[in-house]
């Protein structure tokens, strides 16, 4: 079964921001497609089990996150709101016009030693209510061996969830003490990086009363992925899972070990039960992935039955607040069908749905360096089918 390709883009809508100096990267209208399980590959909240990974989903708590000034009187806990995330769950505080700018305060996982995070990326989500009277601050605070530094965004959130990427390096436009200091070096965001003691983002905007949203904080630490990353499920599913309406509603594909392109292989079996089902990748192939840009990814697929085929998005990639889609020359056959894709912006990827803008090659760097989801269709039948995949080879 199959959701249209307008539905695929009408979750939510995040602010396009342009590529600035400023090394803030530019997180546009791309919101995760609704016909997609809420599945997502990298654990979270908490530290990934690599280590590679800090993140707050707020999917099911604040995850120890607390407010700082004067907003929720003052108590320091924010508002947990179950639904209205970007997706699932947020943090919420109210502003108590008492004076001061209100932040939000990053727990103890995002602190201390955190060294492999200088090349990474601070990626969040934020919104206001209202947008009115809006004033300057500094938007983002990193402290640490007696070190501060400051980012300002390129741009204030939106009623709208609005998608922000830092880079953590000295290209990225981050300041000593203040938003008007001289620039940090290589050797400022080292130095804090390796013994951080805060973390704050901006929750306030508006001069007077208002409520602000948070969401999706990762901190993307730069684990230097070895290209290409393969999995050739050779003796195992290597990880691998099913997003979405397939395998009885089991995340885990079924591991055969023959009738690959050699040896062995994954399949799934469509349970017709409405959305598009698709096969997510392992922890291995996210993250900071940004020296893949230019690469291939690569991959062979085989379904079971030809009829009744639909059209969707063939390919995802998730990171940086937006979302990549690719629709594929052509569906794979009965026998397997080897595809090679550029992860650049000549191969044609589209912001957000195949009817999106076409991606550029900020948009595939961005998200590459910080991704989230490495998703591949597996089915193409309006009905029930089997579908199968092999040797999926990232950046090569």
């Amino acid at each position: 079964m199959f959701i249209s390709r307008s539905v695929l883009a009408a979750v939510c809508v995040s602010l396009l921001m342009s590529c600035t100096p400023s090394g803030v990267i530019p997180s546009g209208p791309n919101p995760m497609p609704s016909s997609s399980p809420s599945i997502v590959p990298s654990p979270g909240p908490g530290v990934s089990p690599s280590g590679c990974t800090v993140a707050s989903t707020f999917d099911s708590a604040n995850d120890g996150w607390q407010v700082i000034g004067d907003a929720e009187r003052q108590t320091g806990v924010p508002q947990y709101m179950a639904t209205g995330g970007n997706p699932g769950g947020y943090l919420s505080a109210e502003d108590d016009v008492a004076g001061g700018t209100w932040y939000w305060a990053a727990p103890a996982q995002y602190l201390g030693e955190q060294n492999a995070a200088y090349q990474g990326t601070l990626s969040f989500q934020l919104k206001q209510s209202p947008t009115t009277q809006q004033f300057e601050e500094d938007d983002v605070i990193i402290e640490g061996a007696g070190k501060t530094l400051v980012m300002t965004l390129p741009q204030s959130p939106g009623e709208n969830w609005t998608a922000y990427a830092l880079q953590l390096n000295e290209d990225a436009g981050w300041k000593r003490n203040t938003r008007a200091g001289d620039a940090a070096t290589a050797a400022d965001l080292q130095a804090v990086l390796g013994n951080i003691t805060r973390i704050w983002i901006r929750g306030e905007y508006v001069d007077g009363s208002d409520t602000g949203g948070l969401d999706n904080v990762r901190l993307q630490k730069n684990c230097g992925s070895t290209l290409p990353i393969r999995s050739t499920f050779d003796a195992h599913d290597d990880d691998w899972q099913v997003a979405g309406d397939a395998e009885e509603g089991r995340q885990t594909p079924q591991y055969l070990t023959t009738g690959g392109n050699p040896g062995g292989h994954i399949a799934a079996n469509d349970d017709v039960t409405g959305g598009t089902w698709y096969w997510a990748a392992p922890e291995k192939f996210l993250g900071n992935q940004g020296a893949a840009y230019q690469k291939r990814l690569s991959f062979d697929l085989k379904q079971s039955n030809l009829n009744e085929q639909f059209d969707e998005a063939d390919v995802m990639l998730v990171g940086a607040g937006q979302t990549l889609v690719l629709d594929l020359a052509n569906n794979p056959g009965t026998d397997w069908t080897s595809y090679s894709v550029m992860l650049s912006e000549s191969a044609n990827w589209k912001r957000g749905s195949l009817e999106g803008e076409p991606a550029t090659a900020a948009d595939l760097r961005a998200v590459l360096g910080d991704l989230t989801q490495l998703w591949i269709r597996g089915e193409y039948v309006t009905g029930s089918d089997t579908g199968s995949l092999d040797n999926v080879i990232f950046g090569g």
